[in-house]
């Protein structure tokens, strides 16, 4: 998640040609990525990391960074690139 991450932090667009060879360093080799993307689309939803977090807030810890944008990103990134 965090080729994700950064790219979102970069401003770079998950269709872009900029973003063409990221999930290609984020997927394992032999990979079918629109096969993997499927599994962390199961799994990622804002409002569930955001429900996941609020305990932390309440007992005052410190909020890790969310990974639902990078996840959203990698994502998009692996079905717009599929070949």
């Amino acid at each position: 998640m965090a080729a994700g991450t950064a790219a979102v932090k970069a401003g770079v667009a998950p269709e872009s040609t900029e973003a063409a060879d990221i999930p290609g360093r984020a997927i394992p080799t032999g990979t079918d990525p629109l096969r993997l993307a499927d599994q962390p689309a199961t799994f990622t939803d804002r409002r569930v990391e955001r429900y996941w977090s609020l305990p932390g807030i309440i007992d005052a810890r410190s909020a890790r960074p969310p990974m639902a944008p990078g996840a959203e990103w990698l994502i998009a990134a692996s079905r717009a690139h599929a070949s």
